[in-house]
């Protein structure tokens, strides 16, 4: 499409595509496209200038041949993007505000006093009935303040003051209700299932897919740890499964041949094979984010003025939806008020403190079988497994070019031990050395003992044991992300005072790590159960406690904590249980999260003292009469508009707003 460029500087580049008119739908096909090339930054599309502003890094040549390659139609066809924006919902909003503002001046300059004053009498009604319902229910709530404001002064005959009360009072509801609709839209695309392949079933074939590909009457596989992502029918097998985000319920629920599975919930133990009825999206998420944001709204109307009723949940609202801009979806502001109270942060350690990407640094065998066979049958069993030491082995055998057919029956995930499976009427366990070991008494081939016992410390083992024999040890190399000492040390200053690691590897390697990193405590061979029972002992001593973790083993302690914080590239069943979900790969998004909450808690505090205070004055001087019914009224709504306007403002600094993009 021929597009002209209107403005350039370093970097950015204001662009006008030479079209007639440009939808809502086309401008966003536009700014998707645009972030898709490689180098651009930021992009702003102006629908109704059919111009974009583009912020960049790459090479301009590159930049301009996208622009003179893109037409709308090719672009649709990349499905770029996503299925929640804010670009409607925004146009409808600011026309929304506009005309209320224009039928008011109108109104001020134009319409003689009978009229205005039939205006306001019409439209109090609507203020007078929603107080006398209150008044009926034996709610004293913000409805009757507003009810008595409007009532009293058309009373006195003042219809100049009404009409200003119920006009501030509508912009306001304007103004809460598009911080309400676009921060819950915000968080539904933050938090969509994002699961891009499942594992069909084609009689006794299993076939790793794309999402997109699965019709309904297909069959998928779903194993312990996984999100179901399409609504179905369970057709063999037996799972247990989270449906927090469906109903509510905290304990998961059997799931057996002939139960109805639906998208968006866990499979947290067992398998089953599900008969897809409905290809569904991620609405069920939507749902309930929109559903606890409302419960929040209706604990937060009740309180002392329409100052409070608006600026509180709008608050709370822009931070939920200032932490989306930096990679954070939180499911609810209580959880933001968790984070602003901790004094307890527990870390798991693989893909927390250290990287969500392990690399196989060696592989041991024994009893002389071959490396590239042992790899090979250990990628095999892995590759359903959702964690990142799996999904490394799983890599080093692609890596090495090796291929591994489906040669094993089926195949038993044991949480946070390890898999069981047969091969060749043989048991074949891979694992940690607990599992292999104590739980399943497999040993060490006779006289390579030396071998066992000079395995390198700096590494984490997995082993794998055929027939009840180890057979080879995989050295896992998991490097310390490189800023997490620097945000251990910044949540420290942030008033943590007790950072705790835990973790199932072995308490040699537990404590180089800890050293490294700055923990206050450091906690190894833990099990799942042990993890959890730790958050409960800090909270039963008084202390708020978060939990960070990846993995399904982490899943326990999740639920336990004040706010259980998951790692987005972490196992399904953490990211849904957790109550916020750090999307960032750097753990300075916690020192971020940290830093938020306690600033929204401030301004909470800020807000409720000032509101109080200057209400309080404003009804003082109106008793002694030294303020007028008018200006009072005055002063109250642009106060409350104002400190509502305030409370949608970032509450981080410009400078923290960037690095987070």
């Amino acid at each position: 499409m021929k597009c002209k460029i209107l403005h350039e500087s370093a970097g950015r580049m204001r662009v006008h595509l030479n079209c007639r008119r440009m939808t809502l739908h086309q401008a966003d096909v536009l700014e998707y496209y645009l972030r898709s090339v490689d180098g651009v930054q930021e992009v702003s599309v102006f629908d109704r200038t059919q111009d974009a502003v583009i912020v960049y890094r790459a090479d301009r040549a590159a930049l301009v041949h996208a622009l003179a390659a893109f037409s709308f139609d090719k672009a649709e066809t990349m499905d770029l993007v996503p299925d929640h924006t804010t670009r409607k919902l925004n146009c409808e909003f600011e026309d929304k505000l506009s005309w209320t503002v224009i039928r008011r001046v109108i109104s001020k300059l134009f319409f003689p006093l009978p009229v205005t004053t039939a205006l306001a009498i019409y439209h109090s009604i609507k203020y007078i009935r929603e107080g006398l319902s209150a008044l009926l229910h034996s709610k004293l709530s913000v409805a009757v303040l507003d009810a008595t404001a409007v009532t009293v002064s058309m009373v006195r005959g003042d219809f100049s003051t009404a009409s200003s009360v119920m006009f501030m009072l509508r912009l306001g509801e304007i103004l809460e209700d598009w911080t309400h609709k676009k921060s819950v839209a915000d968080l539904a695309g933050a938090m969509s299932l994002n699961v891009d392949h499942v594992w069909l079933k084609t009689g006794e074939t299993e076939t790793l897919v794309p999402i997109g590909d699965i019709q309904a009457g297909d069959c998928v596989v779903v194993r312990t740890g996984s999100l179901i992502p399409l609504d179905g029918k369970v057709v063999s097998g037996e799972a247990m499964v989270n449906q927090a985000s469906m109903t509510g319920e905290s304990m998961p629920v059997p799931k057996r041949e002939g139960s109805y599975v639906y998208a968006g919930t866990v499979a947290e133990e067992g398998e089953c094979v599900v008969r897809v009825e409905k290809a569904l999206g991620g609405t069920i998420l939507t749902y309930l984010i929109t559903r606890n944001v409302t419960k929040m709204l209706a604990v937060l109307m009740v309180d002392f003025s329409c100052a409070l009723k608006l600026s509180m949940p709008i608050a709370v609202l822009s931070a939920m939806r200032e932490s989306s801009s930096h990679h954070i979806s939180v499911k609810g502001g209580r959880f933001l008020e968790a984070v602003a109270q901790a004094n307890t942060i527990v870390f798991d350690k693989t893909g927390t403190l250290t990287y969500a990407t392990p690399k196989v640094a060696r592989i041991v065998t024994f009893g002389g079988n071959e490396e590239s066979e042992m790899l090979r049958l250990a990628a095999c069993l892995e590759e359903h497994y959702p964690h990142s030491i799996a999904n490394a082995v799983v890599a080093e055998a692609r890596d090495r070019g090796l291929t591994h057919e489906e040669y094993h029956s089926q195949v038993q995930c044991v949480v946070a031990h390890g898999i069981s499976s047969m091969v060749d009427e043989k048991t074949v366990l891979i694992g940690s050395a607990h599992f292999v070991f104590e739980d399943e008494g497999c040993r060490v081939p006779e006289g390579e003992e030396d071998k066992f016992e000079s395995l390198p410390p700096e590494y984490s083992h997995l082993y794998l044991c055929i027939a009840g024999e180890l057979a080879a040890v995989i050295c896992i190399h998991d490097p310390l992300r490189k800023e997490a000492k620097a945000a251990v040390r910044a949540l420290h200053e942030l008033g943590i005072d007790k950072v705790v690691m835990m973790t199932g590897d072995s308490r040699k390697t537990a404590e180089a790590v800890a050293a490294e990193v700055g923990v206050d405590d450091v906690y190894a061979e833990v099990l799942p159960e042990d993890k959890a029972a730790f958050v409960r002992s800090e909270k039963a001593a008084g202390r708020k406690v978060i939990m960070i973790g990846d993995g399904v083993n982490d899943s326990p302690a999740l639920s336990e904590a004040d706010a259980g914080i998951a790692i987005s590239t972490g196992a399904a069943i953490a990211r849904e249980i957790a109550d916020i979900t750090i999307s960032s790969e750097d753990l300075s998004a916690l020192v971020t999260l940290r830093s938020l909450s306690q600033e929204l808690m401030a301004r909470i505090h800020r807000n409720y003292r000032f509101i109080v205070s200057f209400n309080f004055s404003l009804i003082v001087l109106g008793v002694l009469g030294i303020l007028l019914p008018t200006t009072s009224a005055l002063l109250h709504n642009m106060s409350t508009l104002a400190i509502s306007l305030k409370s949608m403002a970032n509450l981080l600094p410009e400078s923290e707003q960037s690095s987070a993009n």
